[in-house]
């Protein structure tokens, strides 16, 4: 992994594939594009949803969002990537 990609997953706490595989959620819900600057945006607007879950990562997080079968948008996702 890149020392910068590195660094930004270690400030953020959430890994380039859990980040690619929200951003990809967000823009074809949204039309809304996630840039790699906007990640630690994410982890903030995410963080008390995580809290609220009891879930202890990100990547976690994402593996729930990913494994059920939504008859809702994940709607905390997608505000989350709205600026």
């Amino acid at each position: 992994m890149h020392q910068a990609a590195q660094s930004r997953e270690q400030d953020t706490g959430i890994s380039n594939g859990v980040f690619a595989r929200m951003s990809r959620l967000i823009y074809d819900n949204c039309g809304k594009k996630m840039t790699d600057a906007k990640m630690t945006l994410l982890k903030a607007r995410l963080g008390k949803r995580l809290m609220g879950l009891c879930m202890g990562s990100f990547a976690e997080y994402c593996d729930y969002l990913f494994s059920r079968e939504w008859v809702w948008m994940p709607i905390s996702v997608l505000q989350a990537g709205s600026t």
